[in-house]
This record gives structure tokens, sequence and C-alpha cells, in this order.
């Protein structure tokens, strides 16, 4: 049986991946999944929202005993994933000591939370030291990029050179079975509701979700897509200020990290 690992920020994050992970455990992979963050900043409790993932996963195939919640267990907070970038990688390299992966599932860097963001960077770095056989997958949740103020793209990669876009088509039947997993997350209706309809486009209208092999790496000196970020239009943060909280993170020589030069977009 092969090891898979989806690394995700916060709880519902499973959802923009959600065909991909019902295929891994259809096909008899075992599928890890590890959250980043405790997944709460509006007062929700935790479990709650633990309570929710765990469900979901489970109608995608993955055991209750297959999913880490490493950021709880480090105190982690949602919007707080950066800051801590250094506690998240070490939890990473604890969690799965020993095991291997054929396959590692990462958020893309893409300008969409700053979380989603930092957990790529970590995914990555953790792939980089610990798992150099494993093939390496990126998704899209949201961003800006060539989007309306204040709008995003949902589910749609930014393109980058020398990366080939992969699509997992569905079915009439997938997609009204995706579309029905977001009543999976009662805690996190108001957000669903924000992205509905980009997310039924992407259901229904395209009929599928993107991913791609990770080939050229992206240089995270650089802004994920020209203009403004969508966490820049919604955060009263900057990329520049992002950049600053991981900054003497990536210089410590415990991270020892070199990234290509491939800007992304």
């Amino acid at each position: 049986m092969s090891d898979v690992l989806v690394i995700l920020a916060h709880h519902d994050d499973e959802f923009f991946l959600a065909p991909l992970i019902r295929d891994e455990c259809a096909a008899g992979a075992a599928v890890h999944v590890c959250f980043l963050t405790n997944g709460s900043l509006d007062g929700t409790p935790p479990e709650v929202r633990m309570r929710e993932s765990h469900g979901a996963l489970a109608g995608l195939g993955v055991g209750g005993d297959r999913i880490a919640e490493l950021g709880a267990q480090t105190g982690i907070l949602d919007c707080g994933l950066a800051e801590s970038a250094g506690a998240a990688l070490s939890a990473l390299e604890r969690g799965y000591a020993g095991r291997h992966f054929v396959r590692i599932y990462l958020m893309a860097w893409e300008g969409g939370h700053p979380d989603h963001d930092a957990a790529h960077m970590r995914g990555l770095a953790y792939a980089d030291r610990a798992q150099p056989e494993a093939r390496l997958f990126e998704f899209p949740l949201y961003n800006a990029f060539r989007a309306i103020p204040g709008l995003c793209q949902v589910m749609t990669l930014i393109p980058r050179p020398g990366s080939e876009l992969l699509q997992r088509t569905l079915t009439g039947e997938e997609a009204r079975a995706c579309s029905s997993m977001r009543e999976a997350y009662p805690s996190q209706q108001q957000v669903f509701r924000s992205l509905a309809p980009a997310i039924d486009w992407g259901l229904f209208t395209r009929g599928s979700f993107q991913y791609r092999e990770l080939g050229p790496r992206p240089d995270h000196a650089l802004r994920p897509h020209p203009g403004p970020l969508f966490y820049e239009q919604k955060f009263p943060l900057s990329f520049e200020m992002f950049r600053e909280r991981v900054r003497s993170l990536e210089a410590a020589p415990s991270e020892g990290l070199e990234y290509g030069q491939e800007h992304d977009g």
C-alpha cells in the first residue's frame, strides 16, 4: 500500500481537493491528511471544525487514524501560520518520521490566504528535506489573478511556465456530490456562500478540479502574481509584511533551503 500525504492549512481546505483524495483512497493508497493550524479564528471552537473535517474526510475514505492535527498540537492559530512556520515544519518532521510518501499534495502558492501560502512553503520545505523521492502536486483554492478587484477566481491555478495543467474531470453525479459536500461544514457556511458562484462555475460549467505536478519551484521572494493579492484586499497584510514574517525562518541555518527562480504567473 502506497502512502500519500495531503498538507492543509485549515479545516475545510480538503474540499478543494476532494475528488483526488477520493481517487487515491479508491486506488488503495493510504491517504494521510494533516492540518497546520487549529482552524479557529472567529470564535468557533477548534473541536467543531475538526469534527466537520473528520466527517468530510471519512466520506472520502480517509480514516481518523490518518488525520493529524499538527496545528492544534503545536498551538498554531488560524492566520498565524507564517509566524509559526518553523514549528509547523518541525511538527511535520516529527509527526511523519520514518514514513515515506510516494505523493504529496500541497496548497498552491497563489496569494489567496496567508496561511495557504505559508502551508505551501512549509510543505515544500518538508518534502525537500524529508521526502526527496516523493512526487509533489499542488492544487488551487482561491486567488485574485486577473480577477475583478474585491473578487477572486476559485479552483483555478495561476499559469506557471514549465508546469503542465492537469484536470480531474467530473461527471454530473460527482459534481453534485462535491457541491453537497459543502454542507459538511456548518460553521463555514458564510465562507462557502461567498465563494459559491465561483465554486459552482468550476463544478458545473468547467466541470473539473485543477491541479499540477510541481515542476520549477516558485520564487517565494516574488509575488505569486502581478497586481494586488487577494489577502492584501481582504486582510490588513501586504505581501511585504508576509515576507517579513517568514524571512528570518528562511535565513535560519536549520531551514537551509534554496528555491528556484521561476516566477509564478
